[in-house]
């Protein structure tokens, strides 16, 4: 029994040096210091590479909204241009020229004279008294401002949603964004 108790003892007593040095290593500053340096660099890695895709996000969205400002230039261009033209032509067709035949007409365009004008505009008056009902143009609200202004009466997104035949998903998005 005393050598089972001894053996015992023995074998505790390496155990308990084993885990001691075990722990020691484990939990010693410069392992620690190793763990969080190595931690950080992880870190640090994925947040570099999160960066890089954003930078080239925004590197894209730059070179598309410079590629939509050129047309977009473009088309003022052309706009101004055709400005010019119409401003000519009208000051062509204002100032009346000696004749019918020197008055200058651009091809595929008609030129109208005052008394051609004041015909047509007195047909279109006729033609929209004489129509049975009297066509008025009604400004389409869009359906932001419609579910913002019924919301503001107390009517619930449910029956917003009915109303202007919406998802309801969307109703509760823009109150969201509006609200």
């Amino acid at each position: 029994m005393l050598k089972i108790a001894v053996f015992l003892l023995v074998i505790n007593i390496f155990l308990f040096i084993f885990f001691f040095i075990l722990l020691k290593i484990r939990f010693s500053p410069k392992r620690l210091l190793r763990d969080i340096e190595d931690e950080l660099n992880l870190l640090y890695k994925d947040l570099q590479h999160k960066i890089d895709m954003d930078v080239s996000l925004i590197e894209d969205r730059t070179a598309f909204l410079r590629d939509m400002i050129a047309k977009a230039d473009k088309r003022i261009l052309l706009a101004a241009s055709e400005i010019e033209k119409r401003k000519k032509t009208v000051s062509a067709a204002v100032s009346p020229p000696s004749s019918v035949e020197e008055q200058p007409v651009p091809e595929g365009k008609t030129v109208y004279t005052r008394r051609q004008i004041s015909e047509n505009a007195a047909a279109a008056e006729k033609a929209r008294q004489g129509a049975s009902s009297p066509r008025t143009i009604t400004p389409e609200i869009p359906v932001r401002e419609q579910v913002v202004n019924l919301a503001r009466k107390d009517i619930s997104p449910e029956e917003i949603a009915k109303i202007l035949s919406l998802p309801r998903s969307e109703v509760d998005f823009i109150l969201a964004l509006d609200l």
